[in-house]
């Protein structure tokens, strides 16, 4: 096997997720609730500040889970939280701009709205709590 095969239907594929599954196996697991069988590799995140974040905020605790549950929130439109932190029971986050802040707190209220007995926060890839919801100007 190859680093271009899938771990669960083991054929060559262009592009491999988080946890080493062409895009349809890493779909299907998700659905069925199986991701946890396939551990995340290090280099396995959509973005370098989430991979920061994780040295950051989580350093050696490994209570924490990457995209583990997606929510709707607008009809069909999903929002996927980067993290869940299982020991503090909180879904964050990681914000690296100003202008995808700008652009994401439409989202962020509709979550809290539709599911107002979760805990979220918004941080900078340092681990920096952000106050999402002041006017930004």
């Amino acid at each position: 096997m190859n680093d271009r095969s899938c771990l669960c239907c083991q054929k060559s594929v262009s592009k491999i997720k988080a946890r080493g599954l062409c895009a349809s196996c890493y779909t299907n697991e998700r659905y069925k609730g199986n991701l946890e069988n396939y551990p995340l590799a290090k280099n396995c995140y959509r973005s370098k500040n989430e991979a920061v974040f994780i040295n950051n905020f989580f350093g050696k605790n490994n209570k924490w889970l990457f995209e583990p549950a997606s929510f709707i929130i607008n009809n069909s439109e999903r929002y996927v939280p980067d993290f869940y932190d299982i020991g503090r029971n909180v879904w964050i986050e990681v914000c690296a701009s100003r202008t995808r802040l700008l652009f994401a707190r439409r989202k962020y209220k509709l979550f809290l709205e539709l599911y107002p007995n979760l805990k979220f926060e918004v941080r900078d890839p340092d681990g920096n709590l952000i106050n999402w919801n002041i006017r930004i100007g």
